[in-house]
């Protein structure tokens, strides 16, 4: 039984009525406790209300740590983060760089990707091809863009019958469009982003309705819908957020790896099993709610192997589209 000293400090606590912190809250404060200082984004707990933001000086995340009882001195790591936690965090913490009209977001998608050359008399020959392509997108959603397909090139062949060189693009090719009215899960544009839902639910409803009757199974391809929509690296931050709450919903899918490492970039790969064998991952890093690459295991056609590909996805605000794309158009 408590005593009355005892009772007379519960009434006077002022977080007495404070919810607890979730798993994934935890490790928010954790993070930030044991970081380099700086200032970030946590979730401030109160009374009814879920996931609003207050900026918070990790010198302030000692006390942090005594609060949640991590006992690091006694070699007692925090256990490893679930889909669940990372997506909440994504959610929480993603943001845009400043941009303002007259500018462009710079999207740059580089690394390895499956090249199929169809052989004349039947069959084919599978290569591993590296890639780098550039898109510039104006931020206001108007006017012109261009897309740099980069020069590709084979790093070995993984199919088919052996051959001395495979048909691929060996120069860089150059095109513009001037206006971008259409938009597609695999091919978004700004105005059409712009139209989709942030609501999660409504969200989640537009996806699934999108994407029933492909694929093999409804949930396997409301995620790969999300992944397809993501690695374009044009998704803004509040559509991101939605997104990785409608993932949160979407059954099957884990971690798969806690530190995916893509070209020097780190994340938490995400990712769900298909029936044909393969997968498909999306890397995110749930500090910044930014999409680093996918990553994706193949099957090959006709046989039990998978090779395996990764594309690392970056972006940025430049002012101007650099002179050589503009000039070096040829399509």
């Amino acid at each position: 039984m408590p005593t009355l000293f005892e009772e007379h400090l519960r009434h006077a606590d002022p977080c007495r009525d404070v919810p607890a912190y979730t798993d994934a809250e935890r490790r928010l404060l954790l993070a930030d406790a044991t970081a380099d200082s700086r200032v970030t984004e946590l979730p401030l707990r109160t009374p009814g209300r879920r996931w609003p933001r207050v900026a918070v000086a990790a010198a302030a995340g000692l006390t942090a740590l005594g609060l949640l009882g991590v006992q690091l001195m006694g070699g007692v790591q925090p256990p490893l983060a679930t889909a669940e936690e990372v997506l909440d965090a994504a959610a929480i913490h993603a943001t845009d760089p400043t941009a303002a009209d007259g500018q462009y977001w710079r999207i740059t998608r580089s690394g390895t990707v499956v090249h199929v050359e169809l052989v004349e008399g039947g069959g084919d020959r599978t290569y591993i091809v590296s890639d780098v392509d550039v898109h510039y997108r104006p931020v206001s959603g108007q006017g012109a863009s261009w897309f740099v397909d980069g020069a590709d090139a084979v790093e070995r062949q993984v199919s088919g019958a052996p051959a001395d060189a495979a048909s691929v693009d060996t120069a860089p090719f150059i095109w513009q469009e001037d206006a971008l009215t259409e938009g597609s899960w695999q091919g978004p544009t700004l105005a059409w982003l712009a139209a989709l839902p942030r609501d999660p639910q409504a969200l989640r409803d537009r996806v699934y309705a999108d994407s029933a009757g492909q694929g093999v199974t409804p949930d396997d391809e409301a995620f790969v819908t999300i992944a397809d929509v993501l690695r374009s690296g044009l998704v803004p931050a509040d559509l991101r957020s939605a997104l990785y709450q409608v993932l949160r919903t979407v059954p099957g899918v884990v971690v798969t790896e806690q530190e995916a490492d893509i070209d020097g970039r780190t994340g938490v790969a995400l990712g769900r099993d298909d029936a044909t064998g393969g997968s498909v991952e999306i890397v995110i890093d749930p500090a910044t709610g930014e999409v680093v690459g996918e990553r994706e295991q193949i099957a090959l056609p006709g046989t039990t192997d998978t090779v395996a590909t990764q594309v690392r996805v970056d972006r940025a605000v430049v002012d101007s589209v650099p002179d050589d794309v503009v000039n070096g158009v040829n399509g």
